[in-house]
């Protein structure tokens, strides 16, 4: 599919783990936090990698939104690659990231003890220990589409940096959870 006055680029993107990653499922199974996966496995859902990147963009093109000012409608490059208010939809598509298997062996998961801490008293909080299921190693892999236009095309080296800025993904990095190395190449 081409849109009219846009070029679209594809991106194939590797997050490689440095530490074991939790990204929680929101059920517990068999008294511990899941991670999320599908039926094929483990998977980093779109949206985390989207926003993670879109914050990351705007910090490198520091932009000045206009819908945060009361427009409707922005022109900044954030909004007009990620979306923006109002009917201003994204020009990039980012499918979720789908756990690689190694040789057919099974998926490194392990289950990991956790005590929530009270952040105002700095104690453990009362009956407060929690199971969470953490994927120790691996890659993921997905794709990403962009629609450029002729006014968002200058800012393909930004885009593409915002993706490999991404240092951790999920929850528990004070923990030392989540933390990756982004690889991008681009799909001719």
């Amino acid at each position: 599919m081409r849109l009219i006055g846009t070029l679209k680029k594809e991106y194939d993107i590797q997050l490689i783990l440095k530490s074991p990653m939790h990204i929680s499922s929101g059920t517990r199974q068999g008294g511990y936090n899941a991670i999320l996966r599908t039926s094929s496995g483990p998977i980093v859902p779109a949206s985390a990698i989207k926003g993670k990147a879109r914050d990351n963009f705007s910090k490198l093109v520091q932009s000045k939104c206009e819908s945060k000012s009361g427009n409707k409608y922005c022109t900044c490059p954030v909004c007009s690659i990620f979306g923006g208010t109002g009917y201003q939809p994204a020009r990039i598509i980012i499918e979720d990231f789908l756990f690689v298997k190694q040789d057919n062996a099974d998926v490194p998961i392990s289950i990991r003890p956790n005590v929530a801490i009270d952040r105002y008293r700095k104690v453990a909080k009362d009956q407060a220990l929690v199971f969470n299921e953490v994927l120790s190693k691996g890659v993921f892999h997905g794709r990403v589409q962009v629609y450029f236009t002729p006014e968002t095309i200058q800012f393909e080296k930004e885009l593409k940096l915002s993706f490999k800025m991404i240092e951790a993904i999920g929850t528990g990095k004070s923990r030392g959870l989540g933390f990756v190395h982004v690889e991008v190449k681009d799909i001719e």
